[in-house]
């Protein structure tokens, strides 16, 4: 464990590098559309932090929204302000900096859009108002979950003012259109977007000094980039606590119950689960949890279920996270022919409750699933063969079936959220170890990611103005059915 103050240490030592730069204040360019710029004087930026470690995090999603990315990062927020001083960059109603009962500071900025996608309002005043606020704070680190939006934004800070900047890795650079994003008509037309999104990926990652990957498949994708920031493998962290009590199911009876957890999407695949289910005797019951990203993917599922005579699926929607362990105590196997899956939250729960999990190989079955905890199937495995493989766990003793319980939570200790922040907070100091021995010795009076260079200076600005530009049509959209109404609205006399 990491002790409190350690890498703060490292950066009060003559800064990162042995000599940051300092924000003296925030000036409005009359040429570049008046977002903030900064000027600097060669003193460390942190020689006059107050004690204890500041950690800025940003995420596009507000809480409870986004998946398992969202999730991860609102929960390492909040277990990393047990340990430090925390502030966290989100969407919110409004644009403001409130304090937590824990201590930690939230600065959200007034955000609109479709479901689960939300889009910052960063004008020029807006995103001024942020760099104040973070100014104020004085991160020794800053550490963004997503490329986009806040994250940017987040990243835009991090440049101008030489502090050392993370990015958690939770999507494949070379196929983000393929995630939740993808799904926006916007993004539909791939070929022609493609291009724009692989150079904005690697100008993103080549201005990281730190990048988390969750696991060997997220290392492998970053290859084709050349990334030059320090690289650290730390998984998704989960409270295991919430999950040990779940029972193992019974198998003596007749009755198997079947779980799948995610949006309802084609990556997820869950038509595949409903194929499957139809080369299983009726005594299997499948419940699909959670919500679909697009109303078409839902209708195709209920039609396809109404035209084969489903009548044992159930589709219970989106349930509070406090539920999920009492859903995966009812399931006989969790099943997944999701395509895609840099590391599934969903799946490390099932393991943690004690479920054998049965997939389609992706990047998360493949490296958590096996024999000892329940199934690895090969990608191209027709839906009959995946059916026979669910009835032989299914059918095995009692036994035999509590081993591969206990394996499966054996499988993913080691992701418990005590272990994650630890590894966490190790690598926050590591950069700044290395960097400022790095720089000590090269003579470089800054850290590597300095300033905004061309490329990076334009896209901030695509970012910034982008995100204005959506939330303004959403904003529009959500308050126009009102003034309708209200227009029609007879006078009161």
């Amino acid at each position: 464990m990491t002790e409190p103050g350690t890498f703060l240490t490292i950066l009060q030592e003559g800064g990162v590098g042995g000599g940051s730069v300092t924000p003296v204040r925030a000036d409005r360019h009359p040429t570049r559309g008046g977002l903030p710029t900064a000027t600097f004087k060669r003193t460390s930026y942190h020689a006059t932090t107050r004690a204890g470690n500041r950690i800025a995090l940003a995420t596009i999603f507000p809480e409870s929204f986004g998946g398992g990315a969202g999730m991860v990062a609102h929960e390492l927020a909040n277990h990393l302000a047990e340990r430090y001083q925390v502030l966290l960059l989100c969407p919110g109603e409004r644009t403001e900096l409130t304090r937590r009962s824990n201590g930690m500071k939230v600065l959200t900025v007034a955000s609109a859009g479709p479901d689960e996608v939300y889009y910052p309002s960063l004008g020029r005043q807006t995103a001024s108002r942020v760099f104040d606020w973070l100014d104020e704070f004085r991160p020794d680190v800053v550490h963004s979950h997503d490329p986009v939006m806040l994250g940017a934004l987040a990243q835009h800070w991090a440049l101008t003012r030489a502090v050392p900047f993370f990015f958690t890795l939770h999507l494949l650079p070379d196929r983000v259109l393929e995630f939740g994003a993808g799904d926006r008509s916007i993004l539909r037309a791939r070929c022609l977007v493609q291009p724009v999104v692989r150079s904005y990926m690697s100008r993103f990652l080549s201005d990281c000094d730190g990048i988390i990957a969750l696991n060997d498949a997220a290392v492998r994708s970053l290859s084709p980039y050349g990334v030059r920031a320090r690289l650290f493998t730390i998984s998704n962290g989960r409270d295991l606590r919430h999950f040990r009590c779940c029972r193992n199911a019974d198998v003596t009876g007749a009755a198997r119950n079947l779980c799948f957890i995610g949006f309802l999407s084609d990556r997820k695949n869950q038509l595949y689960l409903l194929r499957m289910l139809e080369h299983l005797p009726k005594t299997y019951r499948l419940q699909l949890v959670g919500k679909a990203l697009t109303p078409g993917y839902e209708r195709e599922l209920r039609d396809y279920a109404a035209v084969h005579g489903l009548s044992n699926v159930e589709f219970l929607g989106q349930l509070d996270q406090s539920a999920i362990p009492n859903c995966l105590a009812r399931a006989h196997a969790f099943v997944s022919a999701s395509r895609l899956e840099v590391q599934s939250l969903t799946v490390i729960e099932a393991l943690a409750a004690g479920t054998p999990v049965i997939g389609l190989g992706n990047e998360t079955i493949d490296e958590l699933v096996d024999d000892t905890v329940g199934r690895r199937l090969p990608r191209e495995t027709p839906p009959a063969e995946f059916a026979h493989t669910v009835e032989q766990i299914c059918s095995l003793a009692q036994p035999e079936y509590d081993r591969l319980c206990r394996c499966a939570r054996a499988r993913i200790e080691r992701m418990d959220w005590t272990r994650v922040v630890d590894a966490t907070a190790t690598a926050y100091e590591e950069l700044a170890s290395g960097l400022r021995l790095q720089y000590r010795f090269s003579g470089n009076p800054a850290p590597r990611a300095r300033g905004l260079r061309p490329l990076t200076y334009l896209y901030s600005h695509v970012n910034m103005g982008a995100c204005a530009l959506f939330y303004a049509y959403h904003r529009y959209r959500r308050v126009m059915p009102g003034l309708i109404g209200a227009s029609r609205t007879p006078q009161a006399v």
